[in-house]
């Protein structure tokens, strides 16, 4: 349904050198009186680097607490 989803890819690279690529996919779902956000994200990574999926969800949570605090600043 139109307005429900965002769906993105992207790949992280540095000096021609790729690490990873993902697919993203955020949905905005009904909840109570309020919206409910859900990211789903699929990644390849290059590097070797055992870290690199932790490391991405902990950039990712970054990422979502802002927001967060960002939006409950407008609801002031």
């Amino acid at each position: 349904m139109p307005g429900e989803r965002i769906i993105n890819s992207y790949v992280l690279a540095a000096a021609g050198e790729r690490f990873s690529v993902s697919l993203s996919t955020v949905e905005f779902l009904p909840d109570g009186t309020g919206t409910l956000l859900r990211l789903t994200e699929h990644g390849a990574y290059f590097d070797g680097n055992p870290e690199g999926p932790q490391m991405r969800v902990h950039g990712i949570s970054k990422q979502l607490d802002l927001l967060r605090r960002v939006l409950q600043k407008d609801q002031h």
